[in-house]
């Protein structure tokens, strides 16, 4: 069941009065996700969460002179580990805990915050590492592993470089090259945000060969949040122009947005306008619901694309409007594609591949619809390409040419779609007119120790239970 959504006042009184986690607990509550309790982690003995529970924890905390652990582990015993709600409290939680505790929250609400809200960890680090009294090299080597590493390290380097702990630059001797550069450039950046000067300084101190471009980019990208026009104009050469228009764009929509898209606008004519477009509709995707924006991109990107949208542009739409309803997509690809018939369009495999991920059920009746085309053939038996690294390479235009949706893309499906209800995808994949192929294969995954792991004895004992065409199939593949 939904959390409820308070409306625009309680938002800005989280954001005003409480300051701090408030912010991140307003963007929560404005769009509170879908919960799935069934598959949530939840203390055994423990009662689910009535509505309106979170909310007034959420403001429980925030107003609340300190918390600890204490507050931390009743966290925990309410909402379970893992679960989005905890993620989200144990920030409000540590940054309360870091503030009056600082060393407890280092020593006893990091761990926890491992093993229970590993979502918490970069902004953790960030506050952890912006306290003076807590050394960098303690956090270095508190830092997860993938694939939180690197988004912790970044959020680590970026407090340690604004709170000006310059010691931290000679504590990064166990990191790997990769991961020195992003703590160098992130160090900058953060330094810049504070004293532009003195991160300037910094950086042309450096002598190592990735440090200094590494720090001297930190510090483009923090004039980019304050200078966006200025930088993305002297910055448009660069082979990193792509990341540094995503932050010019990501802080200057939000501040100004007629002044951002005006400058936008003006460059449709540019070489990197494919980049600014990118950038324009990840800032607004991280902004607001993309389906919420819709008109206003349409008019701009319109101006910039009077044809069709650039297939990289189409790549990062569709997903985010297939997250927010697989319709919103569809219509978008009708659009791109001036016909209600999307088969024709390379936006189809994109959407496909994302409904794998999401709504598996989605994906299976896209599949099927893309194959009773007038004149089309049903390849998704059928293996397209002559290597699996060509068709891992090939782009979605590429792959409708080839033969869209082939076995790779079935077997795509049926790897996800037996992960999160096993019944239905055999059930779909085992019906009668389905190509043998298709069921040995969906049979064979689901068996399989890399796929979902069912032991034969019980597949089979539930086949018994359903439809003779069913329990054929699976007998037939079982041996049994």
């Amino acid at each position: 069941m939904p959390l409820p959504q308070p409306g625009g006042i309680v938002n800005l009184l989280l954001v005003f009065l409480f300051g701090g986690g408030g912010w991140i607990l307003a963007a929560y509550l404005k769009t509170a996700p879908v919960r799935h309790p069934e598959k949530e982690s939840i203390a055994a003995g423990v009662p689910r969460n009535e509505p309106g529970i979170f909310a007034a924890d959420a403001l429980h905390i925030l107003a609340a002179d300190k918390a600890e652990a204490k507050e931390f582990d009743d966290l925990l015993a309410r909402y379970g580990s893992g679960t989005s709600d905890l993620q989200l409290l144990a920030v409000a939680v540590m940054e309360k805990w870091t503030a009056s505790d600082a060393a407890g929250a280092l020593s006893a609400g990091l761990p926890r915050c491992k093993d229970h809200a590993p979502g918490a960890l970069p902004r953790v680090m960030a506050l952890l590492g912006s306290r003076p009294e807590i050394p960098v090299t303690s956090l270095m080597a508190a830092l997860p592993s993938e694939p939180l590493r690197r988004e912790c390290l970044s959020a680590l380097g970026e407090a340690s470089g604004r709170a000006s702990k310059s010691d931290a630059l000679a504590q990064t001797g166990a990191l790997t090259p990769g991961e020195r550069t992003l703590f160098v450039r992130e160090w900058h950046r953060g330094r810049a945000a504070g004293d532009l000067p003195a991160a300037q300084k910094s950086a042309a101190a450096l002598t190592d060969s990735d440090d200094r471009p590494a720090a001297r980019l930190g510090c483009l990208l923090a004039r980019a949040v304050t200078e966006p026009e200025a930088v993305l104009r002297e910055s448009a050469n660069r082979e990193d122009f792509p990341q540094i228009a995503e932050t010019a764009f990501h802080r200057w929509l939000a501040r100004d947005s007629g002044a951002a898209w005006n400058f936008a606008a003006s460059l449709k004519d540019d070489l990197r306008v494919t980049d600014i477009a990118k950038a324009i509709v990840k800032a607004e995707m991280e902004r607001r619901n993309l389906s919420e924006t819709m008109p206003e991109l349409t008019t701009l990107l319109g101006r910039l694309f009077p044809a069709s949208y650039p297939a990289e542009l189409t790549g990062m739409m569709i997903p985010a409007l297939a997250a927010e309803r697989g319709e919103n997509a569809q219509k978008f690809i009708e659009q791109q594609a001036g016909s209600p018939d999307i088969r024709r369009h390379a936006g189809v495999a994109v959407l496909f591949d994302t409904l794998c991920a999401i709504d598996p059920p989605a994906a299976w009746r896209l599949a099927e619809f893309c194959v009773q085309a007038e004149g089309a053939k049903d390849g998704r038996a059928s293996h397209q390409w002559i290597s699996a690294m060509k068709r891992d390479l090939a782009t979605p235009q590429q792959r409708l040419e080839a033969g869209f949706p082939d076995f790779t893309d079935m077997s795509n499906l049926a790897q996800h779609w037996l992960k999160v209800d096993p019944p239905a995808a055999i059930t779909a994949f085992c019906s009668r007119g389905v190509d043998p192929v298709l069921q040995r294969m969906v049979i064979e995954t689901a068996l399989s120790t890399s796929g979902a792991n069912i032991p034969a004895e019980e597949l089979l004992e539930w086949a018994k239970k359903q439809p003779a065409q069913i329990h054929d199939a699976i007998k037939a593949r079982t041996g049994k």
